[in-house]
């Protein structure tokens, strides 16, 4: 049983999962698995990259999917396939820093949490804008192994509702049914606060370097006109 199990929904992704795939394959941390869950991709750049490393590492299990059927249940699939004591999401045209899964898999082992939170850095791809996004820190609660009550009014802001800066364990989501669910955007909302608020413990780790680079680009940007409208769906299903 490999300690990590990385989930990557892949689509059409081009030269960018060639660098989303190096960047794992950087890794300090060597005991992993990445499941690449295609999703029926077109192009041939994507599908002979994929190929490429399935058959060059046996860590890269390649999984296509019958049907277009969305990144959610991509990462579904990825759940149910992943042997992992811990799981972790990936987009298939983002970056893990090389530290990502050793910092993020020691802070877990060490607290013996549900869940573990870091920092990001978000690219704006079509300027090369940078922003830093930290959680909140909050002296006497988030230094230590805390929960979703201890957060009380900060719980929120605290939690960003995306499955991408967090390592989780992978009996805590199977536990609790925990799925992200098919809409056609913000499919992430909805596995992002469940999983907070079924959290008994939340550990962040303190690293100040962001530990995932995360591109927003036009294409994401317009999954997520309709966030509030799809929160509200979420929730309603």
């Amino acid at each position: 049983m490999p300690k990590i199990s990385v989930i990557m929904p892949i689509y059409n992704t081009g030269p960018q999962l060639y660098k989303t795939l190096m960047s794992l394959l950087g890794q300090k941390e060597k005991d992993f698995e990445v499941l690449m869950i295609d999703d029926c991709s077109t192009d041939e750049l994507t599908i002979s990259t994929e190929q490429t490393f399935s058959r060059f590492d046996s860590r890269f299990k390649l999984f296509r999917q019958d049907h277009n059927l969305g990144a959610a249940e991509c990462r579904n699939l990825g759940i149910q396939k992943s042997s992992g004591l811990y799981i972790i999401f990936l987009d298939s045209d983002d970056l893990f820093h090389n530290d990502l899964l050793l910092s993020m898999s020691n802070t877990l082992d060490q607290a013996n949490a549900d869940v573990c939170v870091c920092n990001l850095l978000m690219l704006d791809t079509s300027n090369n804008e940078t922003s830093p996004i930290r959680s909140k820190r909050i002296s006497g609660i988030t230094d230590r192994v805390f929960s979703l009550e201890e957060l009380g009014e900060d719980a929120f802001s605290f939690w960003m509702p995306v499955p991408w800066n967090k390592m989780y364990k992978r009996s805590f989501i199977t536990e609790n049914n925990l799925y992200f669910q098919t809409l056609s955007n913000c499919n992430d909302f909805f596995f992002g606060y469940m999983s907070v608020i079924k959290a008994n413990s939340i550990v962040y780790c303190y690293d100040e370097r962001p530990l995932v680079i995360y591109h927003v680009n036009n294409a994401k940007q317009i999954s997520y006109q309709f966030a509030s409208r799809n929160i509200f769906k979420a929730f309603s299903l």
